[in-house]
């Protein structure tokens, strides 16, 4: 599967997981539902700047966004993979932490 695709897919999990439309959320990220759309398939890759949006939008890291896990049960449960994310930055920022002392 190409990049595009699975980064779109978890560009759709993220927002199906915040339950936010996306035409609500093409208008939050000054897009057009059409593009969010084609962003979402992998038919049309975002630029980083699109991404920065996207990840303050959800007070996520871009990392959250680029991290793709393949073959992975929890994809059919969006909520438990947003919260896998969420805790594998955290793990991240601890250890980044760590090796700064």
């Amino acid at each position: 599967m190409d990049i595009a695709v699975k980064l779109g897919k978890r560009l759709k999990m993220i927002r199906l997981a915040a339950g936010i439309e996306q035409k609500d959320l093409s208008q939050q990220l000054n897009v057009t539902s059409p593009l969010l759309s084609m962003y979402e398939k992998g038919a049309i890759k975002p630029s980083l700047r699109f991404y920065e949006a996207f990840a303050n939008k959800f007070n996520l890291s871009l990392s959250h966004i680029f991290v793709v896990i393949e073959n992975n049960p929890l994809n059919d449960n969006i909520s438990k993979a947003v919260s896998e994310a969420k805790e594998m930055e955290s793990l991240l920022l601890s250890l980044e932490n760590s090796c700064r002392l």
